[in-house]
Parts: C-alpha cells; sequence; structure tokens
C-alpha cells in the first residue's frame, strides 16, 4: 500500500479487498493507523514517522487488523519512504 505520513491510505492492492472483506472505496478512506490494533499504534507511528523523516531509511512494524468476523490479522510490514509517499509491504505472519 502508498500512504502518507500519518497512515492515511492512498492506493492499495485487490488483496487488501479480498483479505479484509471491505471494498477498495471504503479502504481507501481509512487511515492504517487507525485501524491498528490499540496496543500496535504507538509503535506504528514511529516507523512511519522514521521512515518518511529519513528517506534512506526502511523501517519495519508488527500490527494487527481488524476482520469482519472480529478476529485480528497479524502482519509484518516493511515500510519505506518514495518521494512523497510511504510504501509498505505487510506479509501475514
Amino acid at each position: 500500500c502508498a500512504l502518507d505520513d500519518r497512515g492515511a491510505l492512498r492506493v492499495i492492492n485487490a488483496a487488501w479487498e479480498r483479505r479484509l472483506g471491505l471494498p477498495a472505496e471504503r479502504l481507501q478512506e481509512m487511515n492504517l493507523v487507525e485501524m491498528a490494533h490499540p496496543d500496535d499504534r504507538p509503535n506504528l507511528k514511529r516507523a512511519l514517522r522514521q521512515a518518511y523523516d529519513d528517506p534512506t531509511c526502511k523501517t519495519s512494524a508488527q500490527t494487527r487488523l481488524p476482520l469482519l468476523d472480529g478476529s485480528w490479522l497479524r502482519l509484518d510490514w516493511d515500510i519505506a519512504r518514495r518521494g512523497d509517499s510511504l510504501y509498505a509491504a505487510g506479509l501475514a505472519a
């Protein structure tokens, strides 16, 4: 996905729709930090800020995102900045 420095989703791929069960239009109105489990938000915010502040830095974070059935999907993220956007690749853990 591509996001801004505060976690607002700009671009997502179709895997997000399939895995989270939400349409792309709705997902693109969301914020990755706000979607994440509350316990995971501080670490994710730090990783996003670090990657945005230092374009040469690649950071990582672990989060849990909610699924429609009430369970949580755990993801390991690699985050890097390109231009004005952050790019995050999440692998299900």
